[in-house]
């Protein structure tokens, strides 16, 4: 497996990310036997790592292997990284419902708090692309003022500050219809 370290917290590798190499080792039967594959991995310094694409040479030094086992092979012998910068944007949150509520009800308002969702995004993505909505709520069981906190339905490629997932509330206010 293929472990990147140090990588700037404003920064991220795209897609396709590779996650492993091959690497064919040499030595006794007896060391291999006694090889846990936990034990092997690539690691890579991505503290020098520029925005756009970046080459590594993938060389033995790289790789973490026991002690008495040789690198006869590397495949691939160089990976090619497109890393971006991200950039803080806040995004609205769109409630997702579906259904109309009971005939004896009338949606006065719906809202979220918050009302948008600081989030991080690689540079090179549209800001107008990005939509943030929450799972659907079903309005058809909705009777009364309820405040519910529905998961968030995010691009792949969005991140929060910290890694810290929001917790959003989402407000429906309704009234009683008076029956004529």
């Amino acid at each position: 497996p293929i472990e990147y370290r140090n990588l700037s917290t404003d920064k991220i590798v795209g897609e396709p990310k590779p996650k492993q190499v091959s690497v064919t080792l040499s030595g006794t039967e007896r060391i291999f036997n006694l090889l846990k594959s936990e034990e092997l991995k690539l690691s890579l310094d991505m503290s020098g790592v520029k925005d756009g694409e970046n080459k590594f040479s993938i060389t033995k030094d790289l790789i973490k292997y026991p002690t008495g086992l040789s690198v006869v092979n590397i495949e691939p012998e160089e990976i090619k990284l497109k890393v971006y910068r991200m950039i803080s944007l806040n995004i609205p949150i769109e409630v997702n419902t579906q259904g109309r509520p009971p005939s004896d009800v009338k949606i006065i308002q719906i809202k979220t708090v918050p009302e948008k969702v600081q989030v991080l995004i690689p540079s090179i993505i549209p800001q107008d692309k990005i939509k943030i909505t929450t799972e659907p709520i079903d309005l058809k069981s909705i009777t009364e003022t309820i405040t519910l906190t529905p998961k968030l339905i995010i691009p792949s490629e969005v991140r929060f500050q910290d890694d810290k997932y929001p917790e959003i509330k989402v407000i429906i206010e309704v009234e009683k219809k008076e029956n004529k």
